[in-house]
Formats: structure tokens, sequence, C-alpha cells
């Protein structure tokens, strides 16, 4: 998926992405968005991609110019992109702008990962433009084995969001909150490939879910999940894998505030532990030494 996010006025914005939210995003990079005839002015909208039925492999971003991270010219450019590659060949890698000719730091396929709102990780404003730019994206799931007359289906949304009364980052964080809305809604109608979504429904607001522990963290052979008080309804908690992928998921009855989850066999790596319980939801990267 390719975004050209021009919020408001083109010159002034961030990109990122969520990894346990499975989307990428475009936010301004200040609380004001610049003047002139498109620009937002104050509290400017945040928007967002994301896959809802297959995971986010990679996501890229690229300026527009020139230069070895700047436009594709040709289709070895395009496909560079979708695997974590500048234009040049060399893989994307954490931090700064993510272009080093020396990869010295660890390569990825993740740009900006971190988190805005907290100014934790590794961010849009690292790479030495913190007023922002004209910045594209391109969000990508795969690659597909495909046989002859075989196919694939993709699930997208597309998120906008503005806090009139906050700021830039405060529509980013509303923004995150209605990601989680689309995917419990999408999740809950059971769409099958060809479906056509017919009528307008409110989605019910998602809120986290608040006073709960998962533990330890390593985790070898078994959580140990600690609620403050009971939950009104009852927990779900799901193990996902770094790209997406459920790995196993176990129902807690009703009336729990402390349980030990057995894990099964799975893979040394890194995991996204997600509690729901009816629209609050907790999620927490765990790693399995």
């Amino acid at each position: 998926m390719w975004t050209d996010y021009d919020i408001g006025n083109f010159a002034d914005d961030h990109v990122g992405c969520d990894t346990l939210l499975n989307a990428s995003y475009g936010y301004n990079a200040t609380n004001n968005d610049m003047a002139g005839s498109y620009g937002y002015g104050a509290g400017p909208p945040s928007v967002a991609t994301l896959f809802l039925n297959q995971p986010m492999t990679t996501f890229a971003y690229y300026d527009n110019d020139f230069s070895s991270t700047g436009n594709p010219s040709v289709p070895r450019h395009y496909y560079n992109y979708l695997q974590g590659l500048w234009t040049d060949n060399i893989p994307m890698t954490v931090g700064g702008t993510g272009y080093d000719p020396f990869i010295v730091n660890p390569v990825t396929t993740f740009m900006f990962p971190g988190d805005p709102v907290a100014d934790t990780g590794w961010v849009a404003a690292d790479a030495g433009q913190p007023g922002g730019a004209d910045r594209r994206g391109l969000t990508a799931t795969g690659p597909f084995d495909l046989a002859a007359d075989s196919s694939v289906c993709l699930d997208v949304g597309f998120i906008w969001a503005r806090d009139k009364t906050g700021t830039h980052l405060t529509s980013l964080s509303l923004m995150k909150s209605r990601i989680v809305e689309a995917q419990n809604y999408y999740l809950a109608q059971n769409y099958s490939c060809y479906d056509t979504l017919t009528a307008a429904t409110r989605i019910a607001s998602v809120q986290p879910l608040k006073g709960i522990a998962v533990y330890p963290n390593p985790f070898t052979n078994e959580l140990r999940l600690e609620m403050a008080e009971p939950p009104v309804n009852p927990l779900v908690l799901t193990v996902y894998n770094i790209q997406g992928k459920r790995i196993w998921c176990e129902n807690i009855p009703l009336g729990t505030t402390a349980a030990t989850i057995l894990v099964p066999d799975i893979p040394a790596g890194m995991y996204i532990v997600e509690v729901r319980s009816g629209n609050h939801y907790f999620r927490k990267k765990l790693i399995k030494p």
C-alpha cells in the first residue's frame, strides 16, 4: 500500500509504524500545520493504513527527492522499498534516517516504530528534520507463493482522526484507538474475501485495560497474569509473533484476578501478548529466550 500522506500542508509531515497495531501512519511534525490554503492549523489530524487480515512485514518511507532515500524511478527501486532496501540496495537500518552505507546498526524492515506521544524509541524526528518533510510511505505484507490461478485476499483499512481540542499528538493517540476499534469490528464480522460492507455501523469505543500485569519478561514455559480487580467481561489472552501471526490463545474464566498460563513449545524470539475483555485491551512485547 502506497501512501502520500500530505496532511494539510505536505511539507511538515512525519511518518511511523506500530508493529503491535499492524499499521503505518502519518502525522504532523508540530501542533500547527503550516499556514496556507492547504493547512489545518492547530490540532491537525493523523492518518493510518493497516492490514486487517495479513501481517505487516515492511514499512518503508522515502523523501520527495531523487537521492538514495528518495523517489523510486525504476521497477527495482519499488521492489527494494517493499523489502526494506533503499534504491541503491543498502538495507534499512535502525536509527537516524535509516540509511547507513556501512550498516553499523541492526537491519530492519520497520521504519520509525517508536512512540512519538511518549517520545520513546526511534521516531521520525530522529531523522534530522524535526519540522517534518514531504514523505511517502510503503506498507507491505508477504511475500506470497501463488500457484497458477490462485489468489490472496488482502483486507486493508484507512483511518483518519483529529482531536480538534487537543494537539497533533493527541490526534495520533485518538487515531491509534480507532485502529483498535476498526480491528475489533472487522474480526467480529467474519468477512469472506468477496464480502462488501453495505451499511455503516457505529463502532464501540475501545479503551485500555488497566490494572493488569503479565510477566515474567523474558518468559520460558509459563506466563503469570494478574488483575487489580475482576474484569466485567471474560478475558481472552492471545499471543502473536512479531510478524502479527497468531500463535495461540486461551480463554480465562470470568472473575479471574490471577492465573498461571502454560506456554506451548514455541521458538525463541519476540512475541506480542494481547489481553482483551469486552472493548478493553492490553498489549505487551515479551521475549522468549
